[in-house]
């Protein structure tokens, strides 16, 4: 038995040495770095809000081109935003971490994303004036069960 749960405890190192000597490919290469990832989840939520709120093809195309606006923008705006996870890294293997540069490291994020902000809202008010009040009813019932989930 003992000599079962030591090869189970040595298969188990091995693969957690593995990735701690790939963690560059596993942890910054996650999803949302991989090129349509954006689209991909985008095109989802399209189709799960037209099905649940019966949007007309005009509110569709709507939500789509609201799509490719802010995928536009969060690729004009935030370009590079793979080597910041390098940066996490180099910091987390030092001795110490540089606070300073891991704080501008952040305030570099928040203002690759400030200019969305503005075109975000202006784009949700005018799908907003599309939605009937049983549609804007729907919405609601959808984001406070998808905000539900995110807390859990």
């Amino acid at each position: 038995m003992i000599h079962k749960i030591l090869i189970i405890a040595g298969i188990l190192l091995l693969v957690a040495a593995a990735l701690i000597i790939h963690r560059r490919q596993f942890f910054c290469l996650h999803a949302m770095h991989h090129p349509g990832f954006h689209k991909k989840i985008s095109d989802r939520m399209i189709k799960k809000m037209a099905g649940e709120l019966d949007l007309s093809d005009e509110q569709k195309t709507m939500l789509t081109e609201i799509r490719d606006e802010m995928i536009e923008a969060h690729e004009k705006n935030c370009a590079g935003s793979f080597s910041s996870c390098e940066t996490v890294i180099r910091e987390i293997e030092k001795e110490e971490l540089d606070k300073e540069a891991l704080s501008a490291l952040f305030e570099e994020k928040v203002e690759c994303i400030r200019p969305m902000h503005a075109l975000a809202v202006d784009r949700l008010a005018d799908f907003h004036a599309t939605l009937s009040p049983e549609q804007k009813k729907k919405l609601t019932v959808l984001i406070e069960k998808h905000h539900s989930r995110m807390i859990e």
